[in-house]
């Protein structure tokens, strides 16, 4: 009750409190360190295969899954997908955060690297990026 008191007899003070702190937040505001459009970079790597004439079965089947249960060993890593169709396979590898994306790569083209044998003999090199 006493603090009610207080703010109805020293409004005027009370305002000028009030007015003060609304621009100092203004003034916090205004300098508050903060980068327009940061740089994040989300550690994926897409490799793509292209089989030319192959069904998006047989394409699931030769390529899809002997890649992809090479890169299921792979470690830190968030989600594989797989999208097969007429004469390509795609496919997505997101690493969980922190991981370097050279890195990845290099593992993911070791792996691929290993599928081969699995692999028909004149299927075109998977491009890895």
């Amino acid at each position: 009750m006493i603090l009610t008191n207080y703010a109805i007899k020293f409004r005027t003070a009370v305002f000028v409190f009030i007015a003060v702190l609304v621009g100092m937040g203004i003034v916090s505001y205004k300098t508050l360190p903060r980068e327009g459009s940061p740089d994040i970079t989300i550690p994926q790597v897409f490799v793509n295969v292209v089989y030319p004439g192959t069904a998006p079965e047989d394409m699931e089947n030769l390529i899809a899954i002997p890649i992809e249960k090479r890169l299921n060993e792979l470690g830190n890593v968030k989600t594989i997908s797989a999208m097969a169709s007429d004469s390509v396979v795609l496919f997505s590898v997101e690493y969980l955060a922190g991981v370097d994306v050279d890195t990845a790569i290099q593992r993911v083209k070791d792996k691929i690297d290993l599928a081969r044998p699995d692999l028909p003999g004149d299927l075109d090199e998977p491009v890895v990026e």
